[in-house]
């Protein structure tokens, strides 16, 4: 019981104790009882970070993941020489771990790491599982197309035996579904970067089986849905939205695409100010930013939350708030129960260094709290930043995770 509250440094300390504690602690028995325990706390993980460098127009990768112990407030750096260079990638937590999928490295004959500078040479088509507790990393199977930054849905156990239910392998795969077995959705991204070009746009999807560890294609989003932007899985569906409010949803179970209704919210024009969708205990929820309809005194964009009916497919405000973002460009939101995570990155053209970490309290179902839970990124976040021709969305991603580090 003490070993398994032990972070892994400890543990590490403690094989020096004696041969007996040694062979018990590198048994596979402890990191499972670590992973299902539950002395576990909520992370919160910042992957594909930039470092500024004056000698180039723009920045270094920096590979390593920062980790905020939201429990402690306390920030951590995680070794992701793993990455290699690598940036425009994609990822998704579940239980225990996050996946990685897809993005692109630079030429190997560059003399540095720099993103956008130079001629890429490779979009991959990795997928890999990144594991928090043991900071290890270990690749799944490969995709059948290459992307950068697609968009990704994660869902475990429940509606797995629905969708086996439509392969060869039926009779078989339906029966005994071992625990932990999920599937992973992955859509969209581009096939070829070269600024937002819609050439290089892809519309077909995949989805990954870890019992029969397979890549199946899905049905393609529509041709006119645009460039998706985000995506959420919440019950038997797979939700996604794109840079102009326009949705779909992905029946997991049936295999097809319907598109929602465009909320009536949505701008008339190209918004300069993409939406995020995160799902919360079963809700289906729509962060998005705006200039007030009456500005007034009000000068800065407000912040407003809105919850799809998941029956009727209507879209209720539930929170409006101003002065919550201040630059709406550099900020990612993910969920976890009934909190939302946001992280706003430094701009590097600016005096002012933004270093908020934001949080929503959506427990109550007609209102939201948003708060700052750190203040203490500086320290750990100095070096780091975003420069102007480097839209974050290609570069960075996050995750919140119970784990017991």
């Amino acid at each position: 019981m003490c070993l398994n509250r032990l972070p892994p440094t400890s543990l590490k300390n403690a094989r020096l104790v004696c041969k007996r504690w040694s062979s018990f602690i590198i048994e596979r028995r402890l990191l499972r009882m670590k992973n299902e325990g539950r002395y576990q706390n909520l992370w919160l993980f910042v992957f594909g970070t930039l470092q500024y460098s004056s000698e180039l127009v723009l920045g270094h990768n920096v590979n390593k993941i920062h980790a905020l112990d939201l429990s402690r407030n306390e920030w951590h750096d995680i070794d992701a020489s793993f990455l290699k260079g690598r940036f425009m990638f994609s990822i998704a937590g579940i239980r225990d771990g996050i996946f990685i999928v897809g993005g692109r490295t630079n030429n190997k004959k560059s003399k540095d790491d720099s993103c956008f500078i130079r001629p890429v040479k490779k979009t991959h088509k990795d997928v890999m599982f990144f594991n928090p507790v043991t900071k290890s990393c270990r690749k799944i199977h490969s995709m059948k197309y290459a992307r950068c930054v697609p968009i990704l849905g994660v869902t475990e156990n429940p509606i797995i035996p629905f969708v086996r239910r439509r392969s060869s392998h039926s009779d078989s795969s339906s029966k005994g579904i071992k625990k932990g077995s999920f599937l992973l959705i992955v859509v969209g991204g581009f096939d070829d970067w070269s600024g937002t070009d819609d050439d290089s746009l892809m519309y077909c999807g995949e989805m990954y089986d870890s019992l029969t560890k397979k890549w199946t294609e899905i049905q393609s989003l529509p041709s006119d849905f645009g460039s998706p932007y985000s995506g959420i899985v919440c019950g038997k569906m797979f939700y996604v939205v794109s840079r102009t409010y326009k949705l779909a949803a992905y029946d997991i179970e049936k295999g097809f695409w319907f598109e929602i209704q465009t909320p009536s919210f949505a701008p008339n024009n190209k918004p300069p100010y993409e939406p995020k969708l995160v799902s919360s205990n079963g809700r289906i929820l729509l962060v998005s930013n705006r200039w007030p309809a009456i500005r007034k005194e009000i000068h800065n964009l407000v912040t407003t939350l809105w919850e799809l009916d998941l029956m009727h497919l209507t879209w209720t405000e539930i929170s409006i708030e101003p002065d919550v973002i201040t630059d709406w460009r550099y900020i990612e939101f993910v969920a976890n129960k009934n909190m939302i995570f946001g992280v706003m990155m430094p701009y590097v053209d600016s005096d002012e260094i933004l270093d908020d970490f934001i949080a929503c309290d959506v427990s109550e179902s007609n209102r939201a709290k948003w708060i700052n839970i750190s203040s203490k990124v500086v320290h750990n976040f100095r070096e780091l930043y975003w420069h102007p021709k480097c839209d974050p969305f290609w570069t960075r991603s996050m995750a919140v995770i119970h784990v017991s580090i």
